[in-house]
């Protein structure tokens, strides 16, 4: 019987250790995905329900007022400009595909524009690293570390989109 009691005890543990481990799991796996929804949703105005990214980091950040006020300014600079830069890259990509639909392909003006396109994808990473240095000089003392928490999620959840993004199919067979 004391063995019984032993085996019950044991069984009783592993099962509840099973049961914490599914709750804690499940809930880091829905708290991960509500912050990745909340910013594939993202409008710099606001108008999604859930908000944007702005909403989300002044939210996140307790920005005050003027914080949010300033901050907005800044992310809608900073967007403008980022749509400037990448349209400009689609263009050159696009000019890029128009040589190779030639019969003679010529390697040398592909070459420079895509070294153009590589200048400017430099100019949109160091825009993005000056927008966030200004983004962070709004924060204060106690706001730096959830800043720092947040960019680091931004960081892993691109880097987990780049990852994870599906290869293009394979040419028909004809």
């Amino acid at each position: 019987m004391d063995s019984n009691k032993k085996q019950s005890l044991i069984l009783y543990g592993i099962i509840s250790v099973l049961v914490i481990n599914l709750i804690l799991v499940g809930y880091l796996f829905n708290r991960n995905t509500e912050f990745k929804h909340q910013l594939e949703n993202h409008s710099l105005k606001g108008e999604r329900p859930n908000g944007g990214p702005a909403d989300i980091l002044i939210k996140q950040l307790n920005f005050t007022p003027i914080q949010a006020q300033k901050f907005r300014l800044l992310a809608n600079n900073h967007h403008q400009g980022a749509v400037n830069i990448t349209e400009s890259i689609k263009r050159d990509k696009h000019k890029i595909a128009e040589i190779l639909k030639q019969d003679i392909t010529d390697t040398l003006e592909a070459e420079l524009i895509a070294k153009d396109i590589a200048e400017r994808q430099i100019e949109l990473e160091m825009m993005t690293f000056k927008h966030l240095i200004e983004v962070r000089k709004l924060c204060t003392k106690d706001q730096i570390p959830k800043f720092n928490d947040f960019i680091g999620r931004m960081a892993e959840m691109l880097d987990n989109r780049r990852e994870n993004r599906p290869l293009p199919p394979p040419p028909r067979e004809e």
